[in-house]
């Protein structure tokens, strides 16, 4: 990918977010990468919200539904939150985010309010879990890719509980 040193940079921490985001609020996640395909520059995966679901269900967590969508709302959200967070402003480039974040608050009857707390939230997440964005995004600048594995590894060493 021939992207500057700064954008590339705006890139780790956006892709970091979404997985360190998606994992403190207990989600299972995959890899995530800030190599570009034929979509994206890059990508975080959050799995689909019915594992999850089950997921917790099996760990003795009972939530309904929407807890879920709203992690995963908060998930998608978190990109930009960390540009914002960490490096001062996001670049942009999270539309497709913010279009999925709508899409869900819609299909839950929620409104403008309710994505607005949403963030906020987001933002006191990333915050939070800072370090662990940033050890995130310095690995993904250093090999570009990282399997759920080494993420789920990073966000632990890092992770602010």
């Amino acid at each position: 990918m021939n992207l500057d040193p700064v954008d590339q940079r705006h890139l780790s921490i956006h892709e970091a977010g979404h997985a360190v985001v998606g994992r403190a609020l207990g989600m299972a996640c995959g890899h995530v990468t800030i190599v570009k395909d034929d979509d994206s520059a890059g990508h975080s995966i959050t799995d689909d919200p019915y594992f999850i679901l089950q997921a917790w269900e099996d760990a003795g967590r009972y939530r309904d539904f929407s807890s879920v969508m709203t992690g995963r709302i908060m998930a998608y959200m978190a990109g930009a939150e960390a540009e914002t967070v960490i490096l001062g402003f996001s670049r942009g480039g999270d539309g497709d985010d913010r279009e999925q974040a709508m899409l869900m608050a819609e299909d839950m009857g929620k409104d403008e309010t309710f994505l607005s707390r949403a963030r906020r939230q987001t933002r006191r997440v990333v915050r939070r879990h800072r370090a662990a964005i940033e050890a995130v995004a310095a690995e993904l600048l250093a090999s570009g890719t990282l399997q759920a594995l080494e993420v789920d590894r990073l966000f632990e060493q890092h992770c602010d509980r």
